[in-house]
């Protein structure tokens, strides 16, 4: 009892609290963020219900209007007034027509036929129509102005648009053919919402976005070309005079005939074909009727066989389509030599003439590596468009077609030449021709030097080649130099790089003049090959391939490479290296410094007569450019480990750079004695044991290094003079390591 007593007043010390300032920010926090997400919601649903109801009530707007206009088209010319014209205007945005309109409610003195006009008026498409007046005496009936009554059938229409075909299917040419021949009406209509659309955006501008819709509509009325006299059976007389010529034109032929007079009359048809009575085309045009004398002419358009001969009638219709028999016998002819004018008819065979070739033929150079062309298109009827043609040859026997009449339809005046492969500062030669219809004329190789304007062009580039790589790698007396020249795959211009030295600091460039330097002997300076060149023994300030190396020994040369192109561009900031001409070759990362050369290898030996022949092959003055030459020693006995005591240098004590010895009885010094044997040991060294040959070890410059390290070595034992060893004559002990590398001396 005592528990739920205490619990009982507890929960009535809570209750009396009420609610913290903490769980009411809480829970209007959460109330806040819940009614902005209904508000959201709504506004959404609004926004999209608003939009929905702007396109139906656009759609509605326009299906009405284009319907109202398709019923009442369809009966254009039904009992109209003027039932061979019933269509008095008709243009690209309106159109005048009339009919017999059974529900009009006219009284005297107008009957029910009505003329409508549809036009579009600012973004109103508006119906205009006038009633007519049967009392109207001068000087004929007609639709009274003051009876005029305009609808808006459409607000907010962006567009009105007609088109037209005629009886013949053909397109209706505003301002060229009767409207009495239009068959087809099509119609575009075009309209937007009546406000902006609250959920799309325009987005060119940003700004508010209408809702567009666009709708066509195609009427064929059955009333039009209904003749107001339905009794009129009579056709018009057979034309006559039937004249045909090639006026040399592309597809075309010239015709002329003697005009007809009925009064009736509505025009003429043409046939055409390749054989006799059979015609592949038909042409049908409208005329008025002609006076007595007179001729009528026509020119056929867009023939399609070329140098083939044509068949051609001719026949006559009246308003109310009954049409004369066709002009008999099928005119043709094929004269030679053509002619151009009526008196040389009949002439019916296509044969056009080559074309012209434009004229003014012009070459500009807008941007490095770019050839601008321009001309005057060619006077000459009926050309199609132009073919292009560019050769590295004048004689353009290497000449390729760079663009053709598709590319350069015949009112192009330009062609502007971007392709990768030109190259600035060349010649390149260029020969545009025209084509007309007849493109086989062309493949067919009719065309001459004649036909053609030429014009020689060359592309500027102020661009300097890239800058080539240059390394220096100093050796005994010489010094390799590893060239990197830019690639004429991404630089078709690059022409070559000139190498400089001196002793007397680098050598300078400015504006592609060089100072302070001479170009080395090598390539005579000139080195036109791209990409990565082979090493360049450069071992003499003046020859290409010196006896032996003969740069100055404690000697720094500078080089300099400059780069060039066709046109004469020239690299300042170019590589430069520096190398000091008895280092005993560079160290790096790479390579393992004062390395002895490898052991002579390829000995043969010969002893003969009072003499002694040692020869061996050279080592790769690229691969062991501290190579100093070699060194041959002699001893007395059949093994070289026998009487050190007797050793003698016969190169007298330093490196020798050729590649054989020999060693006689008549020597100054040191001459061989005959009857004895003797032992030979041919080194090679490199500059570092050259440098500090007959030094203790403890003397040389670099601490802990030997000099027997910097020198290798090959024995030959037991020879004599007198004796002529074969190779194969016995084994000869040898040390060191061989190599079977053939000798490679690179400039």
């Amino acid at each position: 009892m005592r528990v739920r007593e205490r619990m009982r007043k507890i929960l009535r010390a809570d209750s009396a609290a009420g609610f913290s300032m903490t769980e009411l920010i809480i829970a209007l926090a959460i109330s806040v963020i819940a009614a902005v997400g209904i508000y959201s919601v709504y506004i959404t649903q609004t926004k999209q219900s608003t939009s929905q109801r702007l396109y139906n009530d656009l759609q509605n707007n326009l299906r009405y209007a284009m319907d109202y206009m398709k019923n009442e088209l369809y009966l254009a010319g039904f009992k109209a007034v003027d039932a061979a014209e019933p269509i008095s205007t008709a243009t690209a945005n309106t159109i005048t027509f009339e009919y017999w309109d059974d529900n009009s409610s006219a009284a005297p003195p107008y009957d029910r036929h009505i003329q409508v006009t549809y036009i579009l008026a600012g973004n109103e498409l508006r119906r205009t129509f006038l009633q007519y007046n049967t009392s109207t005496a001068a000087p004929n009936p007609r639709y009274d102005p003051s009876t005029t009554v305009t609808q808006v059938l459409a607000k907010n229409v962006d567009a009105l648009a007609f088109s037209y075909r005629q009886s013949d299917d053909q397109p209706f040419t505003v301002g060229t053919d009767d409207p009495e021949d239009i068959r087809t009406i099509r119609i575009t209509l075009a309209g937007r919402s009546s406000r902006p659309d609250p959920i799309l955006k325009d987005p060119v501008s940003g700004g508010d976005y209408y809702r567009k819709l666009t709708l066509t509509g195609e009427i064929k009325s059955r009333n039009l070309a209904i003749a107001s006299n339905p009794f009129d059976s009579t056709a018009p007389g057979t034309p006559t005079g039937l004249n045909v010529w090639d006026p040399q034109e592309c597809g075309r032929l010239q015709l002329e005939w003697d005009a007809r007079t009925e009064k009736d009359l509505a025009g003429y048809t043409i046939y055409y074909g390749l054989s006799a009575g059979n015609y592949s085309g038909r042409k049908r045009i409208s005329r008025s009727p002609g006076t007595a004398g007179a001729k009528e002419y026509l020119t056929l358009t867009g023939l399609q066989s070329y140098n083939a001969m044509y068949y051609v009638a001719i026949s006559s219709y009246d308003r109310s389509n009954n049409v004369s028999a066709i002009s008999t016998p099928d005119l043709y002819g094929n004269p030679s030599p053509d002619g151009t004018t009526a008196a040389d008819g009949p002439d019916s065979t296509v044969n056009p003439v080559i074309p012209g070739p434009p004229a003014d033929l012009a070459a500009a150079y807008p941007v490095d590596d770019q050839v601008q062309l321009s001309w005057t298109p060619s006077v000459t009827p009926g050309v199609v468009g132009y073919r292009l043609f560019r050769a590295e040859e004048s004689d353009f026997s290497d000449e390729v077609i760079i663009a053709n009449e598709i590319e350069l339809p015949a009112e192009s005046t330009g062609y502007l030449d971007t392709d990768g492969s030109l190259v600035g500062c060349a010649y390149y030669f260029y020969r545009i021709a025209s084509i007309h219809c007849d493109a086989a004329e062309f493949n067919d190789g009719n065309y001459t030097d004649s036909d053609y304007a030429l014009i020689s062009a060359s592309p500027t580039d102020t661009v300097p080649p890239s800058t080539p790589n240059l390394i220096a790698r100093p050796g005994y007396r010489r010094i390799i130099l590893n060239l990197e020249n830019p690639v004429r795959g991404d630089e078709p211009d690059f022409d070559y790089t000139a190498v400089y030295f001196s002793t007397a600091g680098y050598p300078t460039v400015s504006e592609g003049v060089v100072s302070n330097g001479a170009l080395i002997p090598d390539y005579s300076g000139y080195i036109s090959d791209d990409g990565s060149i082979p090493p360049i023994n450069f071992d003499s300030e003046s020859q290409v391939t010196p006896a032996e190396p003969e740069l100055q020994p404690d000697t720094k040369y500078y080089f300099l490479a400059v780069a060039s192109d066709q046109c004469g561009n020239h690299t300042d900031a170019t590589s430069e290296s520096l190398a000091e001409g008895q280092q005993c070759g560079d160290c790096d990362a790479a390579e393992i410094c004062y390395e002895a050369p490898p052991p002579p290898t390829g000995i043969t030996k010969a002893g003969c007569g009072t003499s002694i022949a040692l020869n061996w092959d050279a080592i790769d003055q690229i691969d062991y450019r501290d190579l100093a030459g070699f060194r041959v020693l002699r001893r007395e006995g059949y093994d070289w480990t026998l009487n050190p005591a007797s050793e003698v240098e016969l190169t007298g004590g330093e490196a020798t750079w050729f590649t054989n010895w020999t060693d006689t009885t008549t020597s100054a010094s040191n001459p061989l004695e005959m009857g004895k044997r003797y032992s030979y040991k041919i080194c090679s060294t490199d500059c570092y044991y050259e440098q500090h040959s007959g030094k203790s070890a403890g003397d040389w410059p670099d601490p802990g290094n030997n000099p027997d390290d910097n020198i290798d070595c090959t024995i030959v034992n037991d020879i004599y003079p007198g004796k002529f060893y074969l190779d194969d004559q016995r084994d000869v002990p040898v040390t060191g390591d061989l190599l079977s590398v053939p000798p490679n001396f690179r400039h």
